[in-house]
């Protein structure tokens, strides 16, 4: 089973920019917002390996093809919650609660396809935040109804939330009460890390190499 990691947090907040020390030649960037890469070069360097889309069974359908590819070990899908926002304003006009399951089902399929990658591939989730009513925030959907539905959360082992002070941009490894964070015990050293998904992947192989 590939491991699944989800970083959430508000726009500019350093997400997209944690990519840029991974290696182009083995990642895969399925870019769901149609943005640009948010630092210097950024484009350029993974070139080809952009792919754009805001379609789930696209998704699914390149991430099955990505399996066989040897030299891909990261695939980033970026402004993972687009895929509901844009299927959502896309069927306005249609009445009636069964869109909102289908669009939780079209949320939830990638994310099993990127489970059953190889076992050497890891697959980070970029997406924004929301805070409910009781001040706890969590990964943002388009509505309550698809948030009871699917708990996006619990299908990752590793969920980072984006944190700003003065001396930088980081992830936070872990809970802080208000939110939905987590990972396993011990792997990561401090509750503030780097932005910096290379740095992230490294510890995460670093703690399953000692089981």
């Amino acid at each position: 089973m590939s491991e699944l990691i989800i970083v959430i947090g508000e726009s500019g907040t350093g997400k997209s920019t944690s990519l840029r020390n991974l290696k182009a030649g083995e990642t895969i960037v399925i870019n769901v917002g149609g943005k640009k890469m948010p630092f210097r070069g950024g484009d350029k360097k993974f070139g080809k390996n952009i792919l754009h889309t805001t379609n789930s069974g696209k998704i699914c359908s390149w991430l099955e093809k990505i399996k066989a590819k040897k030299e891909i070990k990261n695939i980033v899908i970026d402004d993972f919650q687009y895929i509901a926002s844009f299927e959502l304003l896309s069927r306005a006009n249609e009445k009636g609660y069964d869109k909102f399951t289908q669009i939780a089902h079209n949320v939830f399929m990638p994310l099993k396809e990127a489970t059953s990658l190889r076992d050497d591939q890891k697959t980070i989730i970029l997406m924004h935040s929301e805070t409910d009513e009781n001040g706890r925030t969590r990964a943002k959907t388009v509505g309550k109804m698809i948030s009871n539905i699917l708990n996006l959360e619990s299908l990752a082992t590793v969920v980072l939330y984006t944190e700003i002070n003065d001396d930088g941009y980081f992830f936070r490894t872990q809970n802080n009460k208000n939110n939905t964070g987590k990972s396993p015990l011990g792997m990561f050293p401090e509750p503030l890390i780097e932005n910096d998904l290379v740095e992230v992947i490294k510890k995460i192989d670093e703690y399953y190499e000692e089981d």
